[in-house]
């Protein structure tokens, strides 16, 4: 929940910088839709309405897309080509310009990376970090990113584990 509010922060500060953004976010078809509404709703989504596997929602002022993925979750790591696809669909449709793309986020990182969109990769914590570290073809899209890490501590591991220099965008502090 960290990681989402701290994701939410960053887009809620590009936008008051007067850049468009947006939340696009994906699953494979293994949950309930009216459960997933209900759990939008209950997380303080706002004009939430569904569109067959899309559902929409605005988030304090930052638009969102769920979309549901035609495939099954136990095919996904031998078979990822439907959901890239729809990803990149999605990319598409919604015009997108830069893509910022946060920890296991391995669909919307090949999928933007084969458009050849621009973005940059955020890394909130270790465990982000030794996935990738297991598969060097993501770190080999990585090297095509700006990449950012939530503090000096996760920053030095991508450089350990990855062999990449992070930028450090720390996560937003509210006093209030």
């Amino acid at each position: 929940m960290g990681g989402a509010r701290s994701a939410l922060a960053r887009l809620q500060f590009l936008a008051a910088q007067g850049h468009e953004v947006s939340i696009l976010s994906f699953l494979p078809e293994d949950r309930d839709p009216e459960l997933y509404v209900e759990e939008l709703a209950t997380c303080g989504g706002e004009g939430i309405r569904g569109e067959g596997s899309v559902c929409r929602a605005v988030f304090r002022g930052v638009s969102y897309r769920h979309e549901v993925l035609p495939v099954d979750p136990g095919g996904l790591l031998t078979r990822p080509r439907p959901a890239v696809g729809a990803v990149q669909r999605c990319l598409r449709e919604e015009g997108v310009e830069f893509v910022l793309t946060s920890d296991e986020a391995y669909w919307a990182l090949l999928a933007s990376c084969q458009l050849r969109l621009p973005g940059a990769h955020f890394f909130q914590a270790l465990p982000g970090v030794e996935r990738f570290a297991r598969n060097p073809g993501y770190v080999w899209l990585l090297r095509r990113r700006v990449t950012v890490a939530n503090s000096r501590f996760v920053a030095a591991a991508i450089r350990a584990r990855l062999g990449l220099d992070a930028a450090v965008w720390y996560p937003r502090v509210d006093l209030q």
